[in-house]
C-alpha cells in the first residue's frame, strides 16, 4: 500500500501560513537539481520565481526562499508543483521528506510516513 502525504494538500487552500510545511536530511539534494531542471526550462531561477508567485499568490520573499533553497521547510504544494513539473516521482521525493507542520501556530512538528509501509499489502 503506497501513502501520498501529498493528498494533505487543501487545493481550496490558497494562503501559505495552512501550508503544510516538509523537511528531510535529503530533501534539499533532491529538489535542487529539479529546480535547476525548471530553472532552465523557465530561463532563470527569478522568471521561475515569479511563475510560482503568480500560480500561487505568493510574495516574492516566499518564492525566492523556495527556489533558492533557503529555508529547511518547504511549503508542500510548490514541492508537488515541482514534482509534476519536471515529472518525476512523487513517491522518490516523499520518501525524502522526514518531517511535516502546519506552517501556524501551535506549531507542531510531526514525523512523516514513507510512501511505501511494508507491514501492509500492496
Amino acid at each position: 500500500m503506497k501513502i501520498d502525504l501529498f493528498n494533505l494538500i487543501n487545493e481550496a487552500e490558497r494562503k501559505p501560513k495552512s501550508w503544510i510545511m516538509a523537511k528531510g536530511s535529503e530533501l534539499n539534494d533532491t529538489l535542487g537539481p529539479l529546480i535547476l531542471q525548471l530553472a532552465i526550462r523557465f530561463g532563470s531561477k527569478r522568471k521561475l520565481t515569479k511563475y510560482f508567485q503568480s500560480k500561487f499568490g505568493i510574495s516574492q520573499s516566499t518564492s525566492e526562499r523556495f527556489v533558492f533553497l533557503m529555508k529547511e521547510w518547504h511549503p508542500l504544494p510548490l514541492i508537488k508543483e515541482v514534482v509534476n513539473l519536471t515529472k518525476s516521482s512523487l513517491f522518490e521525493i516523499q520518501d525524502k521528506i522526514d518531517f511535516l507542520k502546519v506552517n501556524q501556530p501551535p506549531l507542531k512538528v510531526y514525523k512523516a510516513i514513507s510512501g511505501h509501509i511494508p507491514w501492509l499489502p500492496i
